[in-house]
């Protein structure tokens, strides 16, 4: 007698996403007071009107480089994919006795001297919005949205910055948690540079650390194959 059991095998196939480059800088070693911008930084000062962000007075964080200036510095030793993310922690933020305090992380940046990016900001001092995302084209802000449920943001914190070309979405995360998404319902911007950026009123109120940023991967895809097997 001849019999035939069929048995079903499943195989989970995992596409790798590509593979990511990544940067860091943790601004250890600076002369507090002195530019950061030189070596892989592209300073505020190569655009038209920012400042560059400077070494704090401890020389290991970013800040400002006046009271009531604004900072930005772009990478500029690569050149990172259409997917892109930066993140930064606060080792303070709101300090010196600031009123306000705007630090944050610039995502598809122009090189100097075109100011057009998108921004991830947290905002110590504003009653009205906790994050905001913000698109900027040529010094003009074209496009943003905010959120005032997160809570507010204090030292230790990581803020995380992503876009995604897939759907034209920048999302911001706050120690992990997704809090704040702006959807480009115009042209994604397409500049290859990631980067921070600052605005308080005075020095001590951004303190940026350990920045990261590089290209964005998508998670994995899954796929599943069936393949039947007889037994005589």
């Amino acid at each position: 007698m001849h019999r035939s059991l069929s048995f079903l095998l499943a195989f989970v196939l995992f596409a790798a996403p590509a593979w990511a480059a990544t940067v860091s800088d943790n601004f250890d070693g600076g002369t507090p007071g002195a530019s950061i911008a030189g070596g892989n930084w592209d300073g505020g000062l190569s655009y038209t009107t920012q400042n560059d962000c400077t070494y704090s007075s401890g020389g290991n964080t970013a800040t400002t480089a006046a009271d009531g200036s604004s900072c930005v510095l772009t990478w500029n030793a690569n050149s990172f994919a259409s997917g892109q993310t930066a993140q930064i922690t606060f080792n303070s933020i709101g300090g010196g006795g600031a009123t306000f305090a705007y630090p944050g992380v610039l995502l598809k940046a122009n090189a100097p001297a075109t100011e057009t990016w998108y921004q991830c900001k947290a905002r110590f001092g504003d009653a009205s919005a906790k994050t905001r995302i913000l698109k900027t084209e040529a010094g003009s802000t074209t496009g943003s949205t905010l959120e005032n449920s997160s809570g507010g943001w204090s030292a230790g914190d990581v803020l995380k910055c992503e876009f995604n070309p897939a759907d034209s979405t920048v999302k911001a995360y706050k120690n992990g948690v997704l809090i704040l998404t702006f959807t480009d319902g115009g042209a994604a911007l397409t500049g290859s540079r990631v980067g921070i950026t600052c605005i308080s009123d005075v020095v001590a109120g951004c303190d940026i650390n350990d920045f990261t940023g590089g290209d964005f991967a998508p998670v994995a895809a899954v796929m599943v194959k069936r393949r039947p097997i007889s037994f005589q």
